[in-house]
């Protein structure tokens, strides 16, 4: 049984970041840096070719990354004999499963996730000298990825317990008036993002500018936050006028699960100016993974008098990346 734990929300954490501030503030900087760097890239091409050359990247992406959630629940124990379909006909859940502590449901959302990193990468000398004067690179990098919860499954709104004041010609509170009831199936991507890369780059010249093409193998490793939630609010005496007229139903759990992939990418570079013994390129790229391992996790969670409740996570194999860098190789003359 995996026990109810507070688990810290991006979306609290975060509930200042823009994701517009964040690309406006990449595309300023990822301009700023051409305009500083403006000019010939004056090594000549040859030289640079059979050159050792590390780099430093800056970079701002997109992860997109799509789940499946399911939820299940027991019966609630110990129910009044007056609390579903006699005395209140709009418990809830009542029309369908008198007894189910929530309904059972199943769906599935998108994350896309913005992220902001950095990237070091080391290529070789050329192996041909023609054929595009293919050299080999391997490149490793890591990203603050500012993910939000995605709601992969429920219904309701779970939360604090709450009820509305009765007004002058009411005298009862029905099951279903109860706020902060239902249930929630979550995921959430954590912010460290880590990824590697190797690969082949091949050099040619478009409009007096050095352009690559970098065909790569790749991997990823992201932790992903589950975070489940049922709550039921269950009527003990009629009439009932305020919370103390019902027993609350509160089980939740969470856990964190590692996520490894492994794919492939594209990435198209052009060198657009020098300072001093920097040369500038900024660059496209998209990049495809499919996990490996376990991608079904459950969790679940019982209370003191023996109501449960499941929640059941399943992750595609399939993720993507996409983004745009700025990168700074180091090419004396």
């Amino acid at each position: 049984m995996v026990q109810a734990l507070p688990m810290p929300s991006a979306a609290r954490r975060f509930e200042r970041f823009d994701v517009k501030r964040v690309a406006r503030v990449a595309t300023v900087f990822t301009l700023a840096a051409a305009m500083a760097f403006a000019g010939p890239a004056s090594a000549a091409e040859g030289d640079e070719l059979v050159r050792w050359v590390p780099s430093f990247a800056v970079f701002f992406d997109m992860l997109g990354q799509k789940a499946e959630g399911a939820i299940t629940t027991g019966n609630v124990i110990e129910v009044p004999a007056s609390s579903c379909g006699i005395s209140n006909p709009d418990q809830f859940g009542c029309a369908d499963s008198p007894l189910q502590i929530t309904p059972a449901t199943a769906s599935d959302d998108t994350s896309v996730a913005p992220g902001v990193g950095g990237s070091l990468e080391l290529m070789t000398p050329r192996l041909l000298d023609g054929f595009l004067s293919p050299r080999l690179f391997v490149r490793g990098d890591a990203e603050a990825a500012f993910a939000f919860e995605r709601n992969l499954a429920g219904e309701r709104k779970p939360g604090p317990f709450f009820t509305d004041p009765l007004g002058p010609s009411e005298f009862d509170v029905a099951e279903r008036s109860v706020g902060g009831q239902g249930s929630r199936a979550k995921a959430q991507v954590r912010q460290l993002v880590i990824g590697a890369g190797t690969g082949i780059a091949f050099t040619t010249t478009i409009y007096d500018r050095t352009l690559r093409l970098k065909p790569s193998f790749e991997y990823l490793r992201e932790e992903v936050d589950l975070i489940a939630s049922v709550h039921r609010a269950v009527k003990l005496r009629d009439p009932a006028t305020d919370i103390s007229g019902f027993r609350l139903i509160s089980l939740q759990a969470s856990d964190t699960q590692t996520l490894h992939g492994l794919g492939g990418g594209l990435e198209v570079e052009v060198d657009t100016g020098r300072l001093g013994p920097i040369v500038l390129a900024l660059y496209l790229n998209a990049r495809g993974y499919r996990f490996t391992g376990n991608l079904n996790h459950t969790l679940t969670d019982t209370n003191e008098r023996g109501e449960t409740a499941t929640w059941r996570f399943e992750f595609d194999p399939w993720t993507w990346r996409a983004g745009v860098g700025a990168r700074f190789r180091w090419v004396p003359e």
